[in-house]
């Protein structure tokens, strides 16, 4: 009778779990959008902080990184001076934009020097992330 009772259990169980592809091109596609919405959030948190440090051409650079990985991400629009309209990103006409750099010339230097140390350990963890995604 207990035998049954475990086949009726896991019959319930298997008809609760959602149906998963196992197909690896499947498999594969999901982890490389979860790895570049991952990698779009690390040059968001970049340009943000290029932003803070008045360094705007660099941080629109990050931005614009970002929403070559995520386009869907609305941080990165509104980041970019977008708004969303009718379903549409389009130009915010209240938005500032700033193309270059605001800094002195002896200051640009050492903001650049952490930017360039932030980076350096946001790519390592971002291309750890492919680098699993490869082995997959």
């Amino acid at each position: 009778m207990r035998p049954f009772l475990v086949v009726v259990a896991l019959a319930v169980a298997a008809g609760s779990v959602p149906a998963q592809s196992w197909e690896p091109k499947d498999q594969f596609r999901k982890k490389l959008a979860a790895t570049e919405k991952r990698a779009a959030a690390a040059h968001i948190v970049l340009g943000k902080f290029a932003e803070s440090e008045r360094l705007f051409a660099v941080a629109r650079h990050e931005f614009f990184r970002a929403l070559e990985l995520d386009a869907a991400n609305a941080d990165v629009h509104t980041a970019l001076g977008l708004t969303q309209v009718d379903g549409k990103w389009v130009p915010d006409p209240r938005w500032l934009v700033h193309l270059s750099n605001d800094r002195p010339p002896d200051e640009i230097q050492d903001v650049l020097g952490k930017y360039r140390a932030k980076r350096r350990i946001s790519g390592k963890a971002t291309a750890s992330d492919f680098e699993e995604l490869a082995d997959f």
